[in-house]
Order: structure tokens, then sequence, then C-alpha cells
């Protein structure tokens, strides 16, 4: 009998020091009512639409008490931040450029 999760690549353990925050931080974070994981949703979340009141509070508390969760939220900041800055760097293509891409995708569409 296969398990469903067969499939999936075999993931290493985490590191001591991320076990050991669980140990100690994680109890004081879920007071919020908040585990790493919905921290982590939360922090993605933020980026299509603004929290509410309560989410955000709640993930400011979960933040500020769990240090890998901390971390997380300012490391993923910091990648929007520069997807952002590439994305603004990059010309939209002109409607001549757009059609003869369009064209081009067609024409290699058709030869395959």
């Amino acid at each position: 009998m296969s398990s469903h999760h067969s499939n999936l690549p075999h993931r290493p353990p985490p590191p001591a020091i991320y076990r050991a925050i669980q140990v100690v931080e994680a109890p004081i974070a879920n007071l919020a009512g908040m585990s790493c994981r919905d921290f982590a949703r939360l922090t993605v979340t933020r980026m299509d639409r603004p929290l509410t009141s309560t989410e955000t509070l709640r993930h400011r508390f979960h933040g500020a008490m769990c240090g890998l969760c901390g971390k997380f939220a300012a490391q993923f900041e910091s990648l929007s931040e520069l997807t952002r800055t590439l994305e603004t760097d990059i010309p939209p293509p002109s409607p001549a450029e757009a059609a003869a891409a369009r064209i081009a995708a067609a024409v290699r569409s058709k030869v395959k």
C-alpha cells in the first residue's frame, strides 16, 4: 500500500535551532491564536490585500515573539521589494513589439 506522500521529495529535518525555537517560543506565540504556518500565510496574504486590524495585531504579536517568523517576514519583504523594483525597471513592450511577439508565438506553435 502506497502513501499519498510517496511522490513528495524527501525533506531533511529542520535545523536544531528551529526545533529549539519551536519548543520554547511557539507556545508563547500561539497565545495569539496563530501558528507559524498561519503567520507565513498572512505574510504572503498581505502582498495581495491589507490585513484586517485583528490579523495585523496577531501577525505583529507572533512576529515579535517568534524569532524565526520575524526573520521570515523580513526576508519576504526584502524579496517583495526587490521584485517590485525589477518590475518597474522593465518597460512594457510597445504595441508593435507585442504584436510581433504574438505572431512569432503563433508561428512557433504551428511549426511544432
